[in-house]
């Protein structure tokens, strides 16, 4: 019988949606972390729950042909240990089982969309500020969860680490105020640094100004006013130098952007994305972009199809939403400020969807309105895929899959973003 703190020698049969090695041992199924399928290990028990175990490959005795040599602590980076082309095939493996576990019939999921650009890719990162006497700036372990500094992250601009070096060497006095630091960066290499603190002047504010001026890149820096704990970035930011604003560019769509506005982190593949979603429009469409953002897939396809009518409930948003609309004078476009379910009323008469939430999915009671309504087409861009196939079986009442696309957008991590196209049925 297994006991917490117990080692066990056992061979993974799957690797699941979370990355975990999964091992059958007597009568119970472990989920064992930093496992890949195949893989012989030594494993620490560290939870149970009835039948169900949690633990840990304290040692590989049989590798993966699909393992990286070398390895990364950082929970950010929780799937770096499998070869980025397996990645590929997990994702699109994971996608198939969960939604056919589901929706209990058998789903054709395409290949995984890449760019295989599998590193340096993100555009936006947010970097925690370590309780020490000098500003430090790091991510956290996955094992034990702590804290530690950073100095080379491999998932983020040679511009940006060349900051967080900067910063981390400089020996500024830390007044524990400072939670976060933020760096975003643009197709130009342009930055935009966001200090996240509880008060608006700090201690070491100004020498991280000086700091940051130095560099010919940063267009701007702001101070954001954390608070929430469980919320990086709030409605409230003063701008301290430069301007807050940086314009993206994907395909033939420029973009503005300011330190609280959201934008896909992953401009490459995002733009793949949206170039997928542009083949399932057509000129007599009338499309619906809820969860607009800026805008970003509603102006990217705005030229394929008849009328856009975006709804986006965050305030900054749809204020660079509408700046988009009047620079480049873009008449097929209506922007609506409010919640997507209050402002239904607003946006009849479309026979297209679009669905881009957070992570938490769809409200029930949207979910209603759209099988009411009655879409001849939705397509759904989901970050999340558990809440992906809870809303797909609701609205399998009324529409069919017609393709499911794994979209690769966040390599190195479990993070799964997919796109799918449905049709009334």
């Amino acid at each position: 019988m297994l006991t917490v703190g117990s080692k066990i020698t056992g061979r993974a049969i799957d690797l699941d949606i979370d990355g975990k090695g999964v091992v059958k041992y007597e009568e119970y199924v472990l989920f064992v972390n930093n496992l890949l399928k195949d893989e012989l290990a030594e494993i620490k028990i560290e939870k149970i729950k009835k039948n169900i175990a949690f633990g840990r490959a304290t040692k590989i005795i049989e590798k993966s042909k699909d393992r990286k040599d070398e390895n990364y602590a950082l929970g950010s980076l929780d799937l770096y240990h499998l070869k980025d082309d397996a990645q590929l095939v997990w994702q699109k493996q994971v996608t198939k089982v969960n939604l056919e576990k589901i929706l209990k019939k058998s789903v054709d999921v395409c290949d995984t969309i890449t760019d295989s650009n599998f590193y340096h890719y993100r555009n936006k990162a947010v970097f925690h500020v370590l309780k020490e006497s000098t500003i430090k700036l790091g991510l956290f372990k996955e094992q034990p969860i702590e804290l530690i500094e950073v100095n080379d992250f491999i998932l983020v601009s040679d511009l940006v680490n060349q900051l967080i070096n900067k910063i981390n060497s400089s020996r500024i006095e830390n007044s524990q105020s400072l939670k976060h630091v933020v760096f975003r960066v643009n197709d130009k290499n342009n930055v935009l640094v966001t200090l996240v603190s509880d008060k608006k002047i700090f201690k070491g504010l100004h020498e991280l100004i000086e700091i940051l001026q130095a560099f010919k890149e940063v267009v701007g820096i702001t101070v954001n006013i954390k608070k929430v704990p469980s919320v990086i970035i709030s409605d409230e930011s003063y701008l301290i130098y430069g301007k807050n604003e940086l314009t993206e560019t994907l395909g033939n769509q420029m973009y503005y952007m300011s330190d609280q506005t959201f934008f896909q982190v992953n401009r490459g593949v995002a733009k793949l994305a949206y170039d997928k979603i542009k083949e399932y429009v057509n000129k007599d469409d009338i499309v619906i972009d809820c969860y607009s953002g800026v805008g970003s897939i509603g102006f990217y396809i705005k030229d394929k199809v008849k009328k856009v009518l975006m709804v986006e409930i965050q305030k900054a948003n749809v204020e660079y939403a509408k700046k988009i609309k009047e620079k480049f004078n873009i008449r097929n476009v209506k922007i609506i400020h409010g919640d997507v379910l209050l402002e239904k009323d607003k946006i009849k008469d479309a026979n297209t969807i679009i669905l881009d939430p957070p992570k938490s999915g769809l409200s029930g009671n949207f979910v209603t309105h759209l099988l009411k309504e009655e879409f001849s087409k939705i397509i759904y861009m989901s970050c999340d895929l558990k809440t992906l196939t809870r809303d797909l079986r609701l609205l399998d009442n009324l529409y069919d899959i017609i393709r499911v696309y794994p979209v690769r957008m966040f390599p190195q991590t479990t993070s799964i973003e997919t796109l799918v196209i449905l049709n009334k049925r």
